[in-house]
């Protein structure tokens, strides 16, 4: 592998920062969703178990100890509840507002991940011609056309495009497997925010 490295030549260095960044990428968005999945149904439970029994310093305090988007418009969604005697235009924009800074931070550093699945194949391509370059160069030089001196240099130059490719390809994978995930909180938001809302529609009016 070391070997196939060297022979790249200068360019391996930067696809082997596009890999390492990508790499760095992938483990944190991996982190955030995990965090913002895990214990989901049970915080769900307890807070509307909360919630319905009119429990809201409780209720907020188990936002305060759960992770992820949900429990954090959950708990801008109290405070303003509490802050305006439970009027509920000023909740759903706290909701709104605190929903779009916590569903932008889902989607932060995904563009990297396309820029790098986009990039390095064009990276690996540019290291593939600067090698037939300079394999054509060594021919010229030499002032002889040998079969094993072509090969050589053509081997040689196609080693970056097909690292550019092993890095694109389960970066794009990575990427589609993110959005998929993405959606699918964003849809969990929405339906519990919704749920959410018409409970404490529900408690204002009986104030």
């Amino acid at each position: 592998m070391m070997e196939l490295f060297v022979r790249g030549g200068t360019v391996m260095y930067l696809l082997a920062v596009v890999a390492l960044m990508s790499l760095f990428v992938i483990i944190e968005r991996f982190i955030v969703y995990a965090k913002s999945t895990r214990s989901a149904k049970k915080f769900l439970v307890e807070f509307k178990s909360h919630l319905v029994q009119g429990n809201v310093d409780e209720a907020i305090e188990v936002c305060e100890m759960t992770p992820g988007p949900v429990p954090s418009i959950m708990r801008a969604g109290l405070l303003k509840f509490q802050q305006t005697n439970g009027n509920m235009v000023e909740v759903e924009k706290s909701i709104e507002s605190i929903a779009n800074t916590e569903l932008a931070f889902l989607e932060k550093n995904l563009t990297f991940l396309v820029t790098g699945f986009t990039i390095a194949p064009m990276i690996g391509f540019l290291g593939t011609v600067l090698g037939m370059i300079h394999a054509f160069d060594a021919i010229a030089m030499a002032g002889s056309v040998e079969a094993t001196v072509v090969a050589s240099g053509i081997s040689e130059a196609l080693i970056t495009t097909a690292s550019g490719l092993a890095i694109a390809i389960p970066v794009n994978l990575f990427y589609n497997y993110f959005t998929a995930k993405v959606s699918s909180i964003i849809l969990s938001v929405e339906e519990s925010t919704r749920e959410f809302i018409e409970i404490l529609k529900t408690q204002s009016a009986a104030k």
